[in-house]
């Protein structure tokens, strides 16, 4: 093929990629190669329900080890670095001629052109955790090399390698899937169980005004309700499907592509998981039942949708996706559940409509303190605290509880009841507590601090603001909470030198850092007083520097390690590394 088809080509798909819907018919199945050069196994796909969010690629198994050769998918240039001790640990953004970005995360490390670029990056800012866009083509990248190894950096639990494909333009991750990588898959999704919610106070399921849960039987596509007797249901209904998709050669359970609800042939829910925007994936807290994840980490999917949620998942949705059922007839209830490859599984049903109407009240809205309408401002206030929610903070309206009790072992304060933890909340709001009077040097160690069933105290959030006295936060969950000083020092402690340790045999050293209350902040290592590289695990506690050119060829260094947390207390650790004889070592804090 002429370079000028090849153009052409290339115009004509990215075209079709960045435009505002997406179907399997635009995309190549020969535009990428795989990332990896061995069978791609999946512990997890896109769409996936996670406890916070949607899970936005695929992640892709690597044998149980780190150190697999990650391949750029396609020909492009590398236009976002970001290492983090959190999320993604070590990612890789790739941009492609296509209107695409690749990203890589998880790794252990990138090539060694990459890793320089990085390094040096690193040591000017003088920091582990960075985000670095390179200018375009500053870093090409060709299809097929290699561009990092596999690892668990970041919030991994395992060895993998998390993989995304994004639109470019509008920066949404599109599902992986759809561009026909090497995946086997001709299994069937999976249906478990059946929900039914009675949305009012004047509708029942089965006499019942709470949600009703139906075992549901079948396999190979085709499944009941294991019940046999009629499902009764009168007014305002919506449903909820348990379901998960498998793969060949794979155990895990992934999520499925997408849901179709009719009754009576009628559509009334249809959803698909083809592409989102990351400012809708906190919406999982109103997709799924939020009640059941907190409660029983049970995650399933709500084909009905609460007043103040949307989220582009949603394709086709009548009336909410709430039946009136309000006649006296039975209805056909279709369920039609799909994987990315079409395979598909159907839930049959019949449910009998009522027009009867029964003295079902709802009362909870009377043992509430006060009543928040959803979509507008809501404030409550009283001597101990402030609580302020922005206009599009709540998902429905909420009968808002309050309270408090006895402090906890630690705490500053009593404990306050702000509603409850079963709640989701749609955006941050305000939350301020009042300080007894204490010295300045005190009220800037204190924390709002949250309170789990356990009375255990430990930090939701980075940030405290002190006016006044009082204490802010601003957060996105409802619970309990105190307030508690924290003036407890981090420790640091070496994990894999003694003072006996010949150094020469080493090729890192490393340490454990942990933090009673407010959280590690700040880590800053210094060898003969030049900083140099520590890299910060968080969910290990581990800091550890692997000897490089920095270090010099000197027999004796010194070292110096400091950490503070949130609130400003600092530890600092000092040692002499000695490469030939023993290293003597102590740690001071203040």
């Amino acid at each position: 093929m002429s370079q000028f088809f090849k153009k052409i080509a290339v115009l004509i798909f990215s075209i079709s990629i960045i435009g505002s819907s997406y179907s399997q018919t635009n995309f190549s199945k020969k535009y990428f190669r795989s990332p990896l050069d061995i069978p791609l196994r999946l512990t997890g796909n896109f769409g996936e329900l996670r406890a916070t969010h949607f899970h936005s690629g695929i992640d892709i198994k690597t044998q149980g080890v780190i150190g697999k050769k990650i391949y750029a998918v396609a020909n492009g240039y590398v236009s976002r670095i970001k290492i983090s001790p959190f999320g993604y640990g070590k990612a890789l953004y790739i941009s492609h001629e296509n209107g695409t970005v690749s990203v890589y995360g998880h790794l252990n490390e990138f090539n060694i052109h990459i890793d320089k670029y990085v390094k040096d990056k690193q040591y000017l800012e003088q920091t582990f955790a960075i985000d670095i866009f390179p200018k375009k083509n500053e870093i090409p990248i060709q299809k097929g090399e290699v561009v990092a190894l596999s690892g668990n950096s970041g919030s991994s639990a395992g060895p993998h390698l998390h993989f995304e494909l994004r639109n470019k333009k509008t920066e949404h991750p599109i599902n992986p899937l759809l561009f026909k990588f090497n995946i086997i898959d001709n299994i069937k999704p999976r249906i478990y169980k059946l929900y039914i919610y009675p949305l009012d106070e004047y509708s029942y399921v089965n006499k019942s005004n709470n949600k009703n849960t139906f075992q549901v039987i079948g396999n190979n596509g085709k499944y009941f309700l294991k019940q046999k007797n009629a499902i009764i249901a009168h007014n305002k209904i919506g449903f909820a499907l348990k379901t998960n998709d498998f793969l060949n050669n794979s155990r895990n359970k992934c999520g499925i592509y997408s849901i179709e609800l009719r009754v009576d042939s009628n559509l009334i829910f249809y959803n698909k998981f083809d592409e989102f925007s990351f400012s809708e994936t906190k919406n999982i807290k109103s997709y799924t039942d939020y009640n059941e994840n907190i409660r029983h980490k049970n995650r399933f999917h709500k084909c009905f949708v609460q007043a103040n949620n949307s989220i582009s998942i949603y394709k086709k949705v009548k009336d909410r996706g709430i039946v009136n059922f309000s006649d006296n007839n039975i209805h056909k209830v279709k369920f039609i559940v799909k994987d990315v490859y079409n395979n598909t599984s159907i839930l049959n049903f019949d449910l009998k409509s009522s027009s009867q109407e029964k003295s079902i009240i709802d009362t909870s809205y009377r043992l509430c303190t006060q009543i928040m309408p959803y979509g507008k401002i809501n404030f409550f206030a009283n001597d101990d605290v402030k609580i302020f929610f922005p206009e599009n903070s709540l998902y429905s309206t909420l009968f808002f509880q309050y309270s408090k009790s006895e402090p906890v072992k630690g705490s500053l304060t009593p404990v306050y009841h702000i509603h409850n933890c079963y709640t989701p909340i749609k955006e941050k709001y305000s939350l301020s507590i009042k300080i007894d009077s204490l010295s300045d040097s005190l009220i800037n160690k204190t924390i709002i601090a949250y309170v789990d069933k356990k009375n255990k105290m430990y930090a939701i959030e980075k940030k405290w603001k002190h006016e006044q006295n009082f204490i802010e936060i601003k957060t996105n969950k409802l619970g309990n909470f105190t307030v508690a000083i924290d003036t407890i020092p981090p420790r640091i402690i070496p994990l894999n030198f003694t003072e006996s340790t010949n150094l020469n045999t080493l090729k890192n050293i490393k340490f454990k850092i942990t933090d009673n209350l407010s959280g590690i902040n700040t880590y800053n290592g210094f060898i003969d007083e030049n900083w140099v590289l520590f890299e910060y695990d968080a969910k290990n506690h581990l800091l550890t520097y692997v000897f490089d050119e920095k270090i010099g060829k000197k027999n004796i260094h010194s070292l110096i390690l400091k950490v503070s947390d949130r609130v400003g207390n600092i530890t600092t650790y000092s040692h002499s590394l000695n490469f030939v004889k023993k290293s003597i070592g102590q740690q001071n804090e203040m």
